[in-house]
């Protein structure tokens, strides 16, 4: 039961990831700022990719979270909390390197997507890797 809070907050970063982008944290799209293409017709500016793609991360990390809440099993703390800190890694880098956020820094993108996404990253990274680390050091010293 101590290990549930790992899974509570992916599921809660999950669904703000899921639910975020678009309504809470706006891209540059939601604003009605395009990018104008040379035969006039204008497409979504690349922002707009990452917060689609940090929806589809935060289906994947709700689901993940609801794991870990509903598992019986201690052991998947223990194991699936990796992938928790190596999925904070990939938001982390989302708006940074995978699919970069707009060049100007006044957009709305950089302004409310980027730091949150990266705000949200840090957390689960910390969060993964921390209690990746105490699960191992409790089973460590239950086997002695």
């Amino acid at each position: 039961m101590r290990g549930k809070w790992l899974g509570w907050l992916t599921l809660a970063a999950g669904l703000l990831l899921t639910f975020g982008p678009h309504n809470l944290f706006t891209v540059c799209a939601d604003h009605g700022h395009f990018m104008m293409l040379q035969n006039g017709n204008q497409v979504p500016m690349r922002c707009s990719w990452t917060a689609n793609t940090a929806q589809a991360l935060g289906v994947f990390l709700a689901v993940l979270g609801l794991i870990l809440v509903l598992s019986k099993v201690h052991n998947l703390i223990r194991l699936y909390s990796p992938l928790v800190a190596l999925l904070g890694l990939l938001i982390v880098l989302l708006p940074l390197y995978v699919v970069p956020t707009c060049p100007n820094p006044d957009m709305p993108c950089n302004l409310e997507t980027k730091p949150t996404l990266i705000g949200v990253g840090v957390v689960l990274l910390l969060a993964g890797a921390f209690t990746y680390f105490t699960s191992r050091r409790e089973a460590g010293a239950q086997a002695t």
